[in-house]
């Protein structure tokens, strides 16, 4: 403020013919409220310019113009352009980047297309470069809103070209940015090739778009070329990796970064935490904890959230519940809270999870859509019909939210796991919505559960002709089928599967064993230690002879023999993943071991009986939960 004052001064004392210097002096005082973003102090130098007369220029509007921007009042920004009497480039581009920097990409594009009605002035790279942000920041809501914005970037890259800008860096990789976001990548590829000169930006903008396509193997080509990689592609690699549950392969990138001499920054950890979590590496997932603590300190409420879940995902749901327990309660807010109560439901442990349900509210936390969906699936797998039954009908009574498609399917599955079908399918044909594909996908599965076949064929009949008819249903009525001995409706099932191209996912369990994963396959070989695992497999398999442990031959859905289906089921990748786990670690130490599928019958069956003859706990995690195996008992009772 004394340095206004004494500038202030300095313009009074200043020649009143020497209008030159007055205007310098007004714009190296605005030009220091914008770089301190200064909004009172503007305003009294333009009050002062007026009221001694100095009349502001277009430069000096501007300046004032662009502090409104920085100081993020774009409101009245509009309002002090709409009054500008002259406007020059970097007006207009001020008012597109002040609308484009607040998300508004509906007013950042109406400005640019009022610039270009007027002609005058033109738009330069920079107006180019800022406008293509926005194309690339806009989240189309259908395939017709995608399809109009790679006509308008197309058409904003042949302006580009029609009015001859000199090869500018910044622009083009701004370019290339917007092609990749919106899934250009041939376009996005083709500026690329061609640039004079290229960036770290452009670089990291063509991985960060081969990683949105899917297409990780150009995106690491793309990355092991960049002539100098920061942190920024270090991260985009990672991210890439465990969005497409490629776990490992994020892990080991985190440690050549790490290698290279780039320290994690704090948009490094969401994506290396979601890697541990799909790998469910409890060692590895300890030692992430201890990076973040190191490099981030106190954890924001989002990591917190994410290590939550990423322990509970790990098999460890009271480290779960210490990270939750740490994090400051004025500060867990509602996705926090709801991951907690996710963590318990994973574990089939409802009542805890109903409890923390009850203190969330008890703290004034408000749930929503997402917190019941996470209750509702903890009541199913704990069998807790009358509690889930109660906080089903409490959404819309005491809470003021209404109940969509995936709260029903919830309770479909909680009442169809129970066995309550008939009941199941009353509460169907009285829901106040149409069923949709979620409702009839869960009946579906519920049906597999009790083998019934007539409400079985009834829900695919209504999936088939909903046409959302998933490769796992077409898996369930195969195996429904296939159950029953009905092998010729089970070969129709897996003949339209074939015409439709639907391709069903290969089992595969893995485990952690000193910070290493080791993945088996069904009858799988590739092992380095495959003989011992396959005479320990033989081992178990004349112990559980002897124990009473029978074969479920129905969990083999082929028409083979008995002796061929023993034979399967010996092999499943589940118990090569346990007889690993046994030679590889201590007696004392419970085995927990990952499956990308839903556990079989007969391997749950085999697995009680190993945890009481071994006696070891085993544990599993499935794509649905997670099952404690402990003499003999499994902790979901059978609901699963």
């Amino acid at each position: 403020m004394s340095r206004l004052k004494t500038a202030v001064g300095m313009i009074r004392q200043s020649a009143r013919d020497d209008s030159r210097t007055e205007w310098r002096m007004y714009g190296s005082l605005m030009q220091w409220c914008v770089d301190t973003k200064s909004m009172a102090e503007g305003h009294r130098i333009r009050v002062h310019m007026i009221k001694q007369g100095f009349k502001p220029d277009v430069y000096l509007e501007t300046k004032f113009l662009i502090l409104h921007v920085k100081c993020r009042r774009v409101a009245e920004a509009r309002q002090l352009f709409d009054r500008m009497s002259e406007r020059n480039v970097v007006s207009w581009n001020t008012m597109i980047s002040g609308y484009a920097e607040q998300g508004d990409a509906v007013e950042a594009l109406a400005i640019f297309v009022q610039m270009q009605r007027y002609q005058n002035p033109k738009p330069d790279p920079f107006t180019f470069a800022t406008i293509l942000k926005v194309c690339a920041l806009e989240e189309p809501e259908s395939e017709e809103k995608h399809t109009h914005r790679h006509i308008h970037i197309q058409q904003l890259h042949a302006q580009v070209i029609r009015r001859l800008f000199k090869p500018d860096v910044v622009l083009l990789s701004t370019l290339i940015d917007a092609y990749a976001k919106s899934g250009c990548m041939d376009y996005a590829s083709k500026v690329f090739d061609e640039m004079p000169q290229r960036s770290v930006v452009s670089w990291t903008a063509m991985i960060g778009g081969y990683v949105k396509s899917g297409r990780l193997d150009e995106a690491l080509e793309c990355f092991w070329a960049m002539p100098e990689r920061d942190v920024v592609a270090w991260n985009a690699m990672m991210e890439g990796y465990a969005e497409e549950g490629e776990g490992e392969k994020a892990l080991g990138l985190y440690v050549s970064m790490q290698r290279a001499g780039f320290p994690p920054s704090h948009s490094t950890f969401p994506s290396i935490v979601k890697a541990c979590s799909h790998l469910a590496a409890l060692d590895q997932a300890h030692q992430l904890h201890a990076h973040l603590i190191k490099h981030v300190g106190d954890l924001p409420v989002q990591l917190g959230s994410a290590l939550v879940d990423m322990y509970a995902k790990c098999g460890c749901v009271e480290s779960a519940r210490r990270v939750f327990e740490a994090m400051p309660a004025d500060e867990r807010n509602v996705i926090c809270w709801t991951t907690m109560i996710d963590a318990y439901g994973r574990h089939g442990r409802g009542v805890e999870a109903t409890q923390v349900f009850d203190e969330m509210q008890r703290a004034g936390r408000a749930p929503n859509d997402v917190t019941f969906l996470s209750l509702l699936n903890a009541c199913s797998h704990a069998g807790l019909v009358h509690e889930g039954s109660r906080f089903f009908l409490s959404i819309p009574c005491l809470h003021s939210l209404t109940p969509h498609q995936h709260h029903y399917a919830c309770m479909v599955d909680l009442l169809g796991r129970a066995g309550q079908l008939e009941a199941t399918f009353n509460f169907i044909l009285k829901m106040p919505v149409p069923a949709g594909p979620h409702i009839w996908a869960a009946l579906l599965a519920a049906c597999r559960v009790h083998h019934n076949l007539r409400l079985a064929n009834l829900a695919a009949q209504r999936l088939f002709s909903s046409n959302d008819m998933k490769p796992g249903r077409y898996v369930v009525l195969s195996n429904i089928y296939a159950s029953a001995g009905m092998w010729y409706d089970a070969s129709n099932v897996r003949r339209v599967m074939k015409e439709r191209g639907v391709s069903k996912e290969p089992g595969c369990s893995w485990i952690d064993v000193d910070k290493q994963v080791h993945a088996f396959h069904v009858e799988d070989r590739s092992h380095p230690q495959t003989q011992e695992i396959y005479a320990m497999l033989e081992r178990l398999s004349a112990q559980l002879s002897e124990a009473g442990y029978v074969p479920h031959t129905n969990s083999v859905l082929y028409d083979v023999d008995e002796e061929e289906k023993h034979h399967i089921l010996r092999h499943h990748s589940e118990k090569l993943a346990i007889a690993f786990g046994l030679i590889r670690t201590p007696a004392t130490r419970h085995i927990c071991i990952m499956k990308n599928l839903r556990i079989c019958v007969d391997c749950h069956n085999a697995i009680n009986f190993i945890s009481k003859m071994v006696p070891r706990e085993i544990v599993v995690r499935d794509i649905n939960r997670f099952h404690y195996f402990k003499n003999g008992v499994c902790s979901c009772g059978n609901s699963w």
